[in-house]
């Protein structure tokens, strides 16, 4: 349901797509209804599952350690650029000396 102007109940008209059977769009959410078990799920115009928010939440997380992991391996390849750049420096060193 739904209020019009006048604030009374309309009843939201189900989908008539076939592959959306029971689907109930709202102008409000800007999202189709859809029946999952005893609950509805919300899905954008293209038909997409909008995630819950235990589920955003879930996949949040999960980029931030794939984020964290990828920070410390280019900490890590940082570092090791830095000691070969020293060790380069250092054989220059040595040749500017005449040492071998």
């Amino acid at each position: 349901w739904h209020y019009d102007e006048q604030g009374e109940p309309v009843a939201i008209e189900p989908s008539d797509d076939p592959a959306q059977t029971g689907w109930l769009w709202s102008e409000v959410l800007q999202s189709w209804l859809t029946p999952d078990g005893i609950y509805l799920r919300l899905r954008d115009r293209d038909g997409t599952t909008r995630p819950t928010a235990s589920e955003a939440l879930e996949k949040a997380e999960q980029r931030a350690d794939q984020m964290a992991q990828q920070n410390a391996e280019l900490r890590r390849q940082l570092e090791e650029l830095r000691h070969q750049k020293a060790a380069m420096n250092d054989k220059a060193d040595g040749k500017e000396k005449g040492e071998v």
